[in-house]
Order: structure tokens, then sequence, then C-alpha cells
């Protein structure tokens, strides 16, 4: 099995930023998924300590600018103890061929600094990478950004989005 690649990032959710580095590195996606796997990991984060428990719990295809795309839908279930009190669930649909999710979406409940909250946050993936709409799947990446909308719950059809550019990943073989 090829080592999973490790990365440092900032500990978020739902847009509130909660500690620091991860303190033990944490395995987000390993490869290949097949439908079944789990894993779980223990983690700090500043003031924050986590557990994550994550499942392959299935396959869904979905079309983005027309081109269908087959992900892997990812569960994960987190507790959360310290500076957030509190309970996470989410669901992201990782789609393989982009190297990135095609959407994912977050429910938090819990404390922050004594202040109660809940909050829901779905991404989904609106702009293919530059490249990616007229190839067929499995070639490689060209380099470009992909679009992102974000819809917060309770907001009208198109209120309350944004557009985020995140830079498309090259693959080892492009």
């Amino acid at each position: 099995m090829p080592r999973p690649e490790r990365r440092q990032v900032q500990a978020s959710s739902v847009g509130i930023a909660y500690g620091g580095t991860f303190d033990v590195p944490q395995t987000l996606i390993r490869t290949p998924l097949q439908d079944g796997d789990s894993w779980s990991g223990r983690w700090r984060a500043g003031g924050t300590r986590g557990t994550t428990d994550t499942t392959v719990t299935g396959t869904e295809t979905i079309t983005v600018q027309g081109r269908g795309l087959t992900c892997y839908v990812l569960t994960r279930d987190t507790t959360l103890n310290g500076d957030v009190i509190g309970i996470q669930h989410q669901q992201t649909c990782w789609a393989p061929e982009l190297g990135m999710p095609a959407r994912d979406d977050h429910r938090v409940d819990g404390t922050y600094q004594g202040v109660r909250f809940s909050a829901r946050v779905r991404m989904e993936l609106i702009t293919l990478p530059v490249g990616e709409a007229q190839q067929p799947a499995g070639s490689a990446h060209a380099p470009g950004s992909a679009a992102y909308g974000f819809a917060h719950a309770g907001a009208s059809p198109g209120q309350a989005t944004s557009r985020v550019h995140r830079p498309a990943a090259r693959r080892a073989d492009g």
C-alpha cells in the first residue's frame, strides 16, 4: 500500500479555526479507496483534541459542467474536546480522477470558548479544473483552478454563496 502524503494543515471546521497544526499527522484520504474501508485517528490541534472515524460508505456519480464524475463517499465523525467541545459529522464525495472533493457537507454542534453553536456548510464543485471539462476520465491534469460554491444552511437559492478558486493538483503522470 502506498505511503500517505503528509501535509501540515490548520485545523478548522465550518470556518471556525480552533487550533494549530495537527499534532500526529492525520490520514485524510487512503488510496486506493474501496467501499467499506475505514480508519481512525486521534489528534490535537492547539487546545482542541479529537477522535475522527472515517468510513468509505459507497460510491455515487455526480455531474459537474455536464461531465459525470464517480465519487467515493467518505463519512467522518469526530468528537471534539478542549477549546471546542462537540461533534462534527462530515460527508465528502471524493473524485479520485480529479484528486479533490466534488462535494463536501459538514455539520458541527458544540461550544467554542463557552458559546454554544450549530453550523452546517455544503461545498460543491461547480467548475472543473482547467482542461478537465474536455478531457476523458483518467487524463492528466492541466495547470489551472477549480471553482467551488458554498451554500450556508438557511440561505435561499443563490443567496449567501461565494466562489473560491483552488489550484488544481498535478498528477505524477502529468
